[in-house]
Formats: structure tokens, sequence, C-alpha cells
């Protein structure tokens, strides 16, 4: 025989904290129209949804409100619920509650900021391989390995980053490596709510193969010069 321990709640949800849904910063996680992830426990009825449309005000038998008005829920799982950000004053507190129909979770207080700029990464982590993708849009910028379909960059590649929170900011720019680089354009992805694609051309220089650090900044409309997380691109020498 064995013994084992058994965790008995009463479904009731249980939020922990809400984070950047793309750098994970706990300090910069929302900004109007910025997406952000709820953590905790028994954050749904039980079952997984999606809804890219970012239009559902109730999503796998979960709402989410702001300060008494209701949030597009994007996607909702038992632990994580991706929301897109109230369009409240930068620099307000505002109070988030989780309801199913198993009950409400205790409020949770976040401070909407003026711009929360967060890369994507392909683990979801915040840090490590950006969601960064060469021309095509069907593979990574990434060390080759047989778990991703991708290739390191080179020069004069024009690489697409996907990104949140960078919708108010203004002066744009890429850091690769050492060097800063104007986005050739930036633009919201249709029909995603919240999500950005940045088109950068990867700067001429001698690369050695290998992963090279990527983040972006910008300056939002109070004056404040925001930079998001710092994430890995692979490139190459041309060949």
């Amino acid at each position: 025989t064995a013994s084992a321990a058994v965790e008995v709640e009463s479904g009731e949800p249980l939020v922990k904290r809400i984070v950047n849904a793309a750098s994970r910063s706990p300090q910069a996680a929302c900004s109007a129209g910025a997406l952000a992830t709820i953590e905790g426990r028994w954050l749904t009825d039980g079952s997984t949804a999606s809804d890219a449309s970012g239009h559902s005000p109730e999503l796998a038998g979960t709402r989410v409100w702001a300060d008494g008005a209701a949030v597009p829920i994007l996607s909702a799982s038992a632990t994580e619920l991706s929301i897109l950000c109230p369009d409240s004053v930068p620099g307000s507190e505002v109070q988030l509650v989780v309801r199913t129909s198993h009950g409400t979770a205790e409020p949770l207080q976040t401070v909407i900021r003026s711009a929360t700029p967060g890369i994507f990464t392909l683990d979801g982590t915040g840090a490590g391989q950006g969601l960064v993708l060469l021309p095509g849009a069907d593979s990574v910028a990434t060390i080759r390995n047989p778990q991703v379909a991708g290739q390191p960059a080179m020069s004069g590649d024009q690489v697409v980053v996907y990104a949140t929170g960078i919708d108010r900011l203004a002066n744009v720019t890429v850091q690769i490596g050492e060097v800063q680089v104007t986005p050739a354009s930036i633009g919201a992805v249709a029909n995603r709510p919240g999500l950005y694609r940045i088109a950068v051309t990867v700067p001429s220089a001698d690369w050695e193969a290998g992963d090279f650090p990527l983040s972006l900044s910008g300056d939002a409309p109070d004056g404040a010069n925001w930079h998001s997380n710092v994430v890995k691109v692979a490139l190459e020498r041309n060949r």
C-alpha cells in the first residue's frame, strides 16, 4: 500500500496575479488594448476555449470584469485567462474580478500603464527564443533543431516580430545585438486584438552564427520611454 495527499477545494476560482501576456511582467501587465494573462486555479468550469476575435464577454463559463465593466476573454484554461486590457486612464488602478459558475474570485488589482511593450516567445515564458518569423511567416529565426521549423536569419532578411502593448508608442526601435534598427512597418494583426507585427530588416553585419538578444523600445504619450523584454533571435553570415 501507499499513501498520497489529496488537495480538496471548493472549485471556486482562485487568482494569483496578472502579467503581461508576452513578457510575463507583473509590473507592466496592462495598458489600454494590450494583452494580459490572469494566472490562478479553477479559472474555468473545466474546459479550455479560445476566441481570436476578442469579442467574447464569456468563455468556457468564465467572465471577467474590470471596475464593473466586462472584459473580453481571448483564451481560457483552468490556470490562465488571456484578456484584453480595458481602455482606462494610464496611472489608474483597476480592480479585476473573475467569476465562474462555481463562484467569484477575490478581486485582483493592477495599475494601467501608458504602454506595456512585450515580445512573445515560443515557450510563453517571456524569455528565450522570440516569436520572430522569417520571410513567408512559416518558420522561426532560430538555431537549427529538429523540434522547431526554422533557421537563422541573415543580413538583409526582413523578419517579423510579434508583440503587444505597443499601439500607443512613438519612435519605436528594435535592438538586435548591439545594433539599433528602425522597423520597416508596424501593424495590428487582423482579427487578433492586441497583437502587433513589427517588420524589421536584419542590418548588415558579419554576424557570427548563434543567438543574439532582441528587444524593442519606444516613447509613450506621457513622455515615458518603455522597453520590452529581451528575447533571442538566431543569426548567421550570408552565404
